[in-house]
């Protein structure tokens, strides 16, 4: 995806299905075929869940549309650190990612790799540094 326009309409339109799906066991509940009661109960539980799970990673989501577009936007990596203020070691992590990538070096790139944002591990950290783990997620 290109742009935020392209995600939110993508996004809307698997939400939107979604709540159909949801609308659809909730209308079969009422029906109530006592067999299949309690296995339509438990996959409205789950695709209840799955919804909720998926409408709280939105910003995350949208944050990583921009992020990719640019990866040096430091702005977008401060809302990135925000989006995860509950999570103590996720934003340490993060504003280490920013700090690196405020620098002049880069230690990936000295260790020989060719580009730091392709999405596998990276080959050849330099020496003396972990290897340095995926920024998403």
């Amino acid at each position: 995806m290109l742009t935020v326009r392209d995600f939110t309409q993508i996004f809307d339109a698997y939400a939107e299905f979604s709540e159909s799906v949801i609308s659809a066991l909730m209308a079969s509940l009422e029906e109530g075929d006592d067999d299949d009661v309690a296995e339509t109960e438990a996959e409205l539980d789950e695709r209840m869940k799955t919804f909720e799970e998926l409408m709280d990673r939105r910003p995350f989501l949208v944050n990583e549309v921009l992020l990719r577009r640019n990866p040096n936007d430091v702005q977008e990596w401060e809302k990135r650190i925000l989006l995860w203020r509950d999570n103590d070691d996720k934003v340490r992590y993060l504003r280490m990612a920013v700090a690196l990538r405020t620098q002049s070096w880069n230690p990936y790139v000295d260790a020989g790799c060719r580009n730091i944002h392709q999405r596998d591990h990276y080959h050849q950290p330099a020496q003396g540094y972990a290897q340095f783990p995926q920024f998403v997620r």
